[in-house]
């Protein structure tokens, strides 16, 4: 059985869900969306600016 496609508006809401909620945990998310972490960590790689701009905006919310 073949795998399933992920599109990268998919992969970027998955990643931006995992960045916009610091109370649900990584292992939480991939259950929500029947993938593996390592999926999701892989997904991440893909967009390398997405960690420095959600901590960024992290911290401005935060202060």
């Amino acid at each position: 059985m073949p795998g399933r496609i992920w599109t990268g508006n998919v992969e970027y809401g998955i990643i931006m869900e995992s960045f916009n909620n610091p109370n649900i945990t990584i292992a939480e998310i991939c259950r929500n969306h029947g993938i593996a972490a390592s999926m999701l960590y892989k997904w991440k790689e893909h967009f390398p600016w997405m960690e420095e701009r959600a901590w960024k905006e992290r911290t401005l919310i935060k202060h």
